[in-house]
């Protein structure tokens, strides 16, 4: 699944809103929308819509999150802290 430059797995920041500076993953698109999720507040069953403009791109793509979406599972809100963790301290995934 890609939109563009998009991609699900791909990290990506908040730039606009409430959630400006959050760290999220693309968990999916719908319509005109990015389906991101941080598996804290804003969980798998739950993704945040965000307009592609909002989003600053990383170009980190975590591929376990990636490969479990495109198999048409859902990755688990542990998945996706563990992925976001490893990010903040490791600086890639």
């Amino acid at each position: 699944m890609e939109t563009g430059k998009l991609r699900v797995g791909q990290l990506v920041w908040s730039t606009k809103g409430r959630d400006s500076g959050r760290l999220y993953v693309i968990i999916g698109f719908l319509q005109d929308r990015v389906l991101v999720a941080d598996g804290k507040i804003r969980r798998v069953h739950r993704p945040k819509k965000k307009n592609a403009r909002h989003l600053k791109v990383l170009p980190v793509v975590v591929e376990n999150i990636r490969s479990k979406i495109e198999q048409g599972r859902k990755p688990s809100d542990a998945d996706i802290q563990r992925a976001l963790r490893s990010f903040e301290e490791g600086g890639s995934e």
